[in-house]
């Protein structure tokens, strides 16, 4: 079964996941990203050969791109982290899990802001060691 992965504020920390994951193998087919400027939009989707959507040009990009995720990643910045998840929240299919990449943001702070039973992983990647 293949899942389907999107990237929520796909800026340089999940850009750095994405960019990871994509030279391991994961098919560009199965990520949705969004990012609020439609020209990052444009350039991030012909680097990668991913869906990018602009929260600028569509207000629903964010819950569009994490109805039909299977694992979201949450890569905003930490003051923005916990209404992104409730932007969402709604949208998501109760088995989808919530991965936050946000310093400072405790699982039980993402778990109020989420639909109760909600999986979620709280992660601090360590991109420089992608260099």
């Amino acid at each position: 079964m293949q899942q389907h992965i999107s990237f929520l504020g796909c800026g340089s920390m999940n850009g750095a996941i994405l960019t990871g994951l994509l030279a391991a193998g994961l098919p560009a087919a199965q990520v949705t990203a969004t990012v609020r400027n439609p020209e990052k939009a444009a350039s991030l989707s012909q680097r990668h050969g991913v869906a990018v959507l602009s929260s600028t040009e569509d207000p629903e990009a964010n819950p569009t791109a994490a109805a039909k995720a299977d694992v979201v990643l949450l890569g905003v910045k930490p003051v923005g982290i916990l209404d992104l998840a409730r932007e969402i929240s709604p949208a998501l299919k109760p088995g989808t899990v919530v991965i936050s990449v946000a310093a400072a943001i405790s699982i039980d702070m993402l778990e109020a802001a989420l639909p109760a039973g909600q999986p979620v992983i709280r992660s601090m990647p360590n991109t420089p060691s992608s260099l």
